[in-house]
C-alpha cells in the first residue's frame, strides 16, 4: 500500500469519526447490487422462464428450458418484515449488447443439481428486453427474518449473449446478504472495482442524505458508516 493510499484512508476514516457529533436525517433506500457474470462463473442447466407463475408457497411448477450450462451468480436475501419481493434487474451493458439476463428466485435453498427445486419465480423479460423482473404485484409474499436465493444468469449459453453486469434492485426492506460472493456491495460507485473511490463517494452520498448510503438498510445514521467501512476493508 502506497503513501497516496496512507494519506487516503486517513483522511476518510477522520471524516468518518468527525461524523459521530452530526445527526442524520431518516431515510430509507432500496438496496443495489452490481452482479457480473464471468466465463468464471459456475454453471447450472436453466429452467424455463416461468413469466407469471409464481408460487407463494415454494412449490412452483418449472419444467426444464434445455438451455444449459449457463453461467450464474447466486445472492441470499432476507428482510425484516414480511412484505411482497419486488426485483428489478437493468443490463448495465451497452445499448448494443446482446447480453441477455435471466433471474430465478428460490425458497429453502438452491441447488445447481436440482434448479427445478424450491423455486418461487423465475423471470427473463418482465423488465422489457433484455431485463428480467418480478413485480410485486406478483403478490409473493416475503417471510421476515428468512432467507431466500436469487440466482442471476442468462437466457443462453452463447458467449455474446450470456456474460454481462446487470444491476438488481430490491424493493420494500429486502437487503442482499454477503454471505454468498454474488454481491460486492463496497463496490459503491459500481464501477467494477473496490478502491478509495468507493469511500469518498460513499460519504458524499451520506452527508448528502441520499438512500443510497443507507447501507445496512434501517435508520440512515453513523452506523451506515462504520458498516460500510467495514465491509470496504473485508473486500470482495
Amino acid at each position: 500500500m502506497n503513501g497516496n493510499h496512507n494519506r487516503t484512508l486517513a483522511r476518510t476514516i477522520a471524516a468518518a469519526a468527525s461524523v459521530m457529533l452530526l445527526g442524520a436525517p431518516d431515510a430509507r433506500a432500496a438496496d443495489t447490487c452490481r452482479v457480473t457474470l464471468r466465463t468464471t462463473d459456475p454453471v447450472w442447466n436453466r429452467p424455463r422462464d416461468s413469466g407469471s407463475t409464481t408460487s407463494v408457497a415454494c412449490n412452483a411448477v418449472a419444467q426444464d428450458s434445455q438451455n444449459n450450462a449457463l453461467p450464474y451468480r447466486l445472492v441470499k436475501i432476507r428482510t425484516t418484515v414480511s412484505e411482497p419481493l419486488s426485483i428489478m434487474v437493468s443490463s448495465q451493458e451497452p445499448a448494443t449488447s446482446t447480453f441477455d439476463p435471466f433471474i430465478g428466485v428460490y425458497c429453502i435453498g438452491f441447488s445447481a443439481a436440482a434448479p427445478l427445486s424450491n423455486v418461487i419465480s423465475l423471470d427473463d423479460d418482465s423488465g422489457g428486453w433484455p431485463n428480467p423482473a418480478i413485480p410485486a404485484s406478483r403478490n409473493i409474499m416475503l417471510t421476515a427474518n428468512t432467507d431466500y436465493y436469487l440466482v442471476v444468469s442468462a437466457y443462453s449459453a452463447s458467449p455474446q449473449t450470456a456474460f454481462g453486469t446487470v444491476l438488481v434492485t430490491l424493493g420494500g426492506q429486502a437487503r442482499f446478504s454477503q454471505t454468498l460472493p454474488g454481491c460486492c456491495k463496497p463496490d459503491f460507485n459500481q464501477d467494477g472495482i473496490v478502491s478509495p473511490q468507493d469511500i469518498f463517494d460513499f460519504l458524499g452520498a451520506w452527508f448528502a442524505a441520499l438512500p443510497s448510503a443507507n447501507f445496512n438498510g434501517g435508520v440512515l445514521s453513523v452506523q451506515d458508516i462504520f458498516d460500510f467501512l467495514t465491509a470496504w476493508f473485508a473486500g470482495c
